[in-house]
């Protein structure tokens, strides 16, 4: 029973230095093709072209997203808001998801052609896109412990393509559960693995902290007299 007990205290002391960690967020340059997941650290990768700083967008139209095979993911809308919503803060106008899906309809443009960016560029006036590449981790769930995760890979471009100014990429997780150490134990870390596991409201969360995340590698642009 004492060395029993003696566990849990260590358990609690390991979780609870976990928690204290993943509280500090490290922005880095590109390393490799991969993006590392840890429990000690969240780490942003970015890259900021010169040319980023030339054209100076004044306005960002936010492109839909869709996964490697062309499909659109059930999330999608949540993480375009999220994104439309911190590049408010970074330059002056920002055509978000709702706008241009009722535009894109008015318009008849398909946004997944480059001759009809390059019109919707003249036509709307906003000259630079955002495109979201959807990183291949959406947790684990292990009955004790479960994760949530969602990520993508952030693009800023004049055509949505390769051109690209700016470019950040980042794994926003949510984690719940603990060490069955105890009877007692395993019943509250299987509710509590369970609770994030089937919580949908989380994913608006992770969506926030993705976007505002990864656009705190992008420079302030906005005019503040375009406030007023």
């Amino acid at each position: 029973m004492k060395y029993v007990s003696i566990l849990h205290l260590v358990g609690l002391s390991l979780l609870t230095v976990i928690i204290t960690a993943c509280n500090s967020t490290r922005e880095t340059h590109y390393q490799g093709k991969e993006i590392s997941t840890s429990f000690f650290q969240r780490e942003v990768q970015f890259e900021l072209e010169e040319e980023y700083f030339r054209q100076a967008p004044e306005c960002i139209t936010v492109l839909p997203i869709v996964d490697e095979n062309g499909t659109t993911l059930s999330t999608s809308k949540t993480i375009e808001s999220a994104f439309a919503r911190h590049l408010y803060s970074k330059v002056n106008r920002v055509i978000g998801p709702q706008d241009r899906d009722t535009l894109s309809r008015q318009l008849a443009f398909d946004l997944s052609h480059q001759s009809d960016r390059q019109v919707w560029k003249a036509n709307r006036n906003c000259y630079h896109f955002i495109s979201l590449h959807p990183l291949d981790d959406q947790g684990n769930y292990l009955f004790f412990w479960s994760r949530k995760a969602v990520g993508v890979e952030a693009r800023i471009t004049t055509d949505g393509q390769d051109d690209i100014l700016w470019r950040g990429r980042h794994i926003a997780d949510r984690h719940n559960g603990g060490l069955p150490l105890t009877p007692l134990d395993a019943a509250v870390a299987i509710f509590e693995a369970n609770s994030l596991a089937f919580d949908e409201d989380v994913h608006h969360s992770l969506a926030d902290d993705l976007a505002r995340r990864i656009l705190a590698t992008l420079p302030n642009l906005r005019d503040p007299l375009n406030s007023y």
